[in-house]
């Protein structure tokens, strides 16, 4: 009895395994969370062969869905990142209204103690709605954290129009192709148009 129980546990169990599969690989669903998690595994397993290093910053960025232009949005922040020595930057983009998500992620080695950083979680607002969020993490240092926290802000500000002119790209239908019709179609419709009976 026990074998058999056991069988049938198996059978459905790979069955399972099956149409989770079948669902990943024709990307009808978990594709993009099972791609993050190969990306993050795959950091994971990295940082133990690596030589760590003091102040290299790793990075990575994940299309989770779509096909517009965030990464230009993300290099920009990646920049402001190096240029004010920040510990770590997360951007999260997600717009399902117009099936678009973006995940980055960019992080010093040595990351300060928590009693030496700032920590600010900003949103991100395109078409009127939250499209997003990014997480940012400095080392704490007197007056001069508070001088990065102002030029985050106006990168935040400076940001969001092209946010939104991204997000505009993206709402906009598909061009239509109309085809000229050639002069051998135009003369073979006329023909035609000749021939219908006239009422």
């Amino acid at each position: 009895m026990f074998v058999i129980l056991l069988k049938a546990f198996l059978l459905d169990l790979e069955l399972l395994v099956l149409v989770f599969v079948l669902l990943i690989v024709t990307k009808a669903f978990g594709y993009s969370e099972m791609a993050l998690l190969a990306r993050r595994g795959s950091h994971f397993a990295m940082s133990f062969m690596q030589r760590v290093e003091k102040d290299v910053a790793q990075q990575r960025a994940v299309r989770l869905q779509g096909d517009l232009e965030w990464e230009t949005i993300w290099e920009r922040l990646v920049q402001f990142a190096e240029e004010e020595q920040l510990s770590r930057l997360h951007l999260d983009l997600n717009v399902p209204w117009l099936e678009e998500g973006f995940h980055g992620a960019w992080q010093k080695n040595r990351m300060p103690e928590q009693s030496e950083r700032w920590t600010a979680m900003l949103p991100i607002f395109g078409d009127g709605q939250v499209a997003g969020r990014i997480e940012v993490v400095g080392p704490a240092k007197s007056e001069q954290s508070l001088e990065q926290m102002n030029r985050l802000t106006a990168l935040i500000e400076d940001i969001t129009p092209r946010i939104a002119h991204i997000l505009s790209v993206g709402k906009r239908p598909p061009e239509r192709v109309v085809e000229i019709p050639t002069q051998a179609e135009e003369v073979r419709h006329s023909k035609l148009a000749a021939e219908l009976p006239v009422a």
